[in-house]
């Protein structure tokens, strides 16, 4: 049985914030490896063709996708809807394309902010 969870903006801002200082430390360190176990894929300042790495090798696992404050992010061959776990996109700060792919299950939350659902009943 599935749980809907209504969350104001604020509630999804302090997640997001929440979730990206606890990132901070490895993404100082230059998050550059690709490791399919991880369910979080957050970038900061990177260039484009970094970005077009990892968004062209995406894991089913993850979970929430942050590309903050880079150069690029080039969604052209990116189906996040046949993602099957990803729940979030975060792209603030970003050049990027991604509301011109027509995604169907794509919310916008707030500026750079999306909401990835698998059905109409998950949809917020």
């Amino acid at each position: 049985m599935k749980k809907i969870i209504r969350l104001t903006e604020s509630d999804l801002t302090r997640l997001v914030r929440r979730v990206i200082k606890e990132q901070e430390d490895e993404m100082t360190m230059g998050y550059e490896e690709k490791d399919t176990t991880r369910r979080q894929l957050m970038l900061r300042n990177k260039s484009a063709d970094v970005v077009s790495k990892y968004l062209n090798n995406l894991s089913d696992n993850i979970r929430f996708i942050a590309i903050l404050d880079c150069e690029y992010a080039d969604f052209s061959d990116i189906d996040v809807c046949n993602i099957e776990k990803l729940a979030f996109v975060n792209l603030i700060g970003t050049d990027n394309n991604f509301e011109e792919q027509g995604y169907e299950c794509v919310e916008q939350m707030g500026e750079g902010f999306y909401y990835i659902y698998k059905d109409e009943e998950e949809k917020m």
